[in-house]
């Protein structure tokens, strides 16, 4: 019974993935609690796992939802488009995501946007004379995180074997 309790024991902390399976939010534009002085035309989320492309957010402003121009999803990237920049006040960024272990996640930030009159008229003049370019910030994968969680699961997994062998 014990050969069976460590042999799983291995299997699991050799693999963190099955052992830490959900994505999670790694960061984001804008940042949860954040003040936004300037105008925003574009709503990031980073996650720890590439995402399905079924991921999807949503944008809202005192429980109305406000349409996104685009959504796309790239690596363990999804990017919404604003069709305009947002005025001030308290809006909520909800997603549902599809992690790469299928897992789905849902979960929301906060931000606030005190845009003044001034930066809004001066962006709104630059809408009309600059066409809208795309931003490809691919972020890291933090790749690196799960070795190291590998690696120390193996030497926990190794440890508890050599305490609980038998002494011949």
């Amino acid at each position: 019974m014990k050969k069976i309790l460590a042999f799983t024991l291995v299997l699991l902390l050799a693999n963190p993935s099955l052992i830490f399976a959900h994505s999670t939010l790694e960061n984001s534009t804008p940042e949860n609690g954040a003040v936004i002085e300037e105008p925003l035309k574009e709503i990031t989320l980073h996650f720890n796992t590439p995402i399905e492309n079924l991921s999807t957010m949503t944008l809202s402003r005192e429980s109305e939802e406000i349409d996104l121009e685009n959504q796309k999803v790239e690596g363990s990237t999804i990017t919404g488009t604003l069709k305009e920049p947002l005025q001030s006040g308290e809006y909520t960024v909800s997603w549902k995501i599809v992690g790469e272990d299928g897992h789905t996640v849902e979960d929301s930030i906060g931000f606030s946007v005190n845009v003044s009159e001034k930066n809004q008229d001066a962006e709104d003049q630059d809408d009309q004379t600059n066409a809208l370019t795309d931003s490809n910030d691919t972020g890291g994968q933090g790749q690196n995180a799960y070795m190291w969680i590998g690696i120390i699961a193996l030497l926990f997994a190794a440890g508890i074997y050599l305490l609980t062998r038998k002494k011949k």
